[in-house]
């Protein structure tokens, strides 16, 4: 039986909610293993500009999220990129990293 993948990036591009979970999930997993102490609902406050949550994280924790934010969004922007290390650089220049 042959089943056709689903196109993620379609999914993702065409489903609001879908969408902010994926973002919200990775990036606040992706934070929470580096120590972050910020809630799933504080992560979707920031990374969504939800003001209606009272948020009371460091700066540097709340620009954790931002950036994390701003890095799938462009990895998801340039899906049809070969991930190498070239790709990894660029992502690291969008987001103004140096290493």
């Amino acid at each position: 039986m042959n089943m056709e993948k689903p196109d993620i990036l379609n999914i993702l591009q065409t489903n609001k909610n879908y969408f902010e979970d994926y973002i919200t999930r990775g990036t606040y997993n992706s934070n929470a293993i580096e120590g972050s102490t910020l809630s799933y609902a504080d992560t979707y406050a920031i990374v969504f500009n939800d003001a209606s949550f009272k948020i009371s994280a460091n700066p540097g924790e709340i620009y954790e999220a931002i950036n994390h934010k701003y890095a799938l969004n462009f990895i998801l922007e340039n899906l049809h990129n070969a991930v190498d290390g070239r790709f990894i650089i660029e992502i690291a220049n969008a987001l103004q990293i140096s290493f």
